[in-house]
């Protein structure tokens, strides 16, 4: 059992990270205008985060049919529930913060001459949905094929990359759309979604 439920929790993995990929793959190319403004300390942050991943990814279990934690069939099920709806929300929350960015998605923190502040879809929830997915599917990724202590470590390089990444983002965001902004991030958390309650009109 511990064997059938391990290699569907690799399956469902492996999906997730076909799907995450699809939600950039197919995304509307637009021509993309002048950046007005860029933080370069965000590229630190990407290196941080890879380096995280690279951690995690390259200490696998082994056997690999050997549950995370080491514990028994019914936290192997655990783990295959979790690992699904990690996966799941990550591939929607991919796809739709990358269809709602649209020309301003980029790898690098920057904003555009003509940027838009985006509330809509996953934005909703998160105000940076596609780090929430990235966090998400590491530790999916681990559920399913790694060691404990490999995503201790991981984990602890990609959210101080992502703090990076996100602090700049934020300070840029901030310098254009001002109170706009910051009443935005008063009532949507940064990472860690919750659903809307009352009042989910978005700006």
């Amino acid at each position: 059992m511990n064997e059938l439920l391990s290699r569907a929790t690799v399956a469902v993995v492996i999906a997730g990270w076909i799907g995450f990929s699809i939600g950039f793959a197919l995304r509307r190319r637009q021509p993309r205008g002048p950046a007005a403004r860029r933080d370069w300390p965000s590229l630190g942050g990407i290196a941080l985060q890879m380096a995280g991943y690279a951690i995690t990814w390259s200490v696998q279990r082994r056997p690999i049919e050997r549950p995370f934690l080491g514990r028994g069939v019914g936290w192997q099920a655990a783990f295959l529930v979790l690992t699904v709806a990690l996966s799941a929300w990550s591939v929607w929350a991919v796809a739709g913060a990358v269809r709602a960015l649209g020309k301003q998605w980029s790898l690098q923190a920057r904003v555009l001459a003509d940027h838009e502040m985006v509330t809509s879809g996953p934005f909703q929830q998160v105000r940076h949905p596609i780090y929430s997915a990235m966090i998400a599917m590491l530790i999916a990724t681990a559920l399913a094929i790694g060691e404990w202590h490999a995503l201790a470590a991981g984990l602890a390089l990609v959210l101080l990359g992502t703090w990076l990444r996100v602090r700049g983002e934020e300070r840029l965001l901030r310098g254009v759309f001002g109170a706009r902004y910051d009443e935005y991030a008063a009532r949507v958390p940064a990472l860690v979604p919750r659903w809307p309650r009352g009042d989910s009109r978005v700006g």
